[in-house]
């Protein structure tokens, strides 16, 4: 699962994350899967090894969107521990807003 925790310092290895021309978001070899609850409304975010099947993530408007379900990455609500989820998406709510230290990588 991908989890929300407090900041380690600025570039800590465990809160890197990046977004690949393919459109995975990865931590090294292991990319963000979603999976949807049976209402389909929100789901969570596994990490898995990447591969073909891998989740397709768009990044529009500083939000991260997963492709097949429209649902975006989101902390609304969430505390310390807790899972990130994916739900509808929402320009205005900070939660949901994410930014890349180099996006030219």
């Amino acid at each position: 699962m991908l989890g929300v925790f407090p900041c380690q310092g600025k570039g800590s290895p465990p809160q890197l994350m990046s977004l690949s021309n393919a459109g995975h978001l990865r931590r090294e070899t292991n990319c963000a899967e979603v999976k949807l609850a049976e209402n389909l409304r929100r789901g969570n975010v596994m990490m898995y090894p990447c591969n073909e099947r891998s989740s397709i993530w768009l990044y529009e408007n500083s939000m991260l969107k997963d492709k097949t379900s429209g649902l975006c990455l989101s902390t609304a609500g969430l505390k310390a521990g807790e899972d990130i989820i994916v739900e509808a998406c929402d320009s205005s709510n900070p939660h949901q807003l994410w930014s890349f230290v180099d996006p030219n990588l």
